[in-house]
């Protein structure tokens, strides 16, 4: 169901959520990903994030060494 978060760790959680976009059926697209507690910061993970903009079609650069 979109807006589950499920806690894996104490700093580390998938969400699932929903995606807005105006060509899909319903409005918005259905997707999950996973979100790390860092620095007492929720952040979303760099895997789920170039996931997103790949949907845009936007290509993540190379992770850094």
């Amino acid at each position: 169901m979109c807006g589950d978060i499920t806690f894996v760790r104490a700093d580390e959680a998938t969400v699932r959520f929903r995606v807005s976009v105006t060509r899909a059926p319903m409005g918005g697209i259905d997707t999950d990903g996973r979100a790390l507690l860092i620095d007492g910061r929720w952040v979303i993970d760099r895997v789920t994030v170039c996931r997103l903009f790949s949907m845009a079609s936007v290509e993540c650069p190379p992770p850094p060494d």
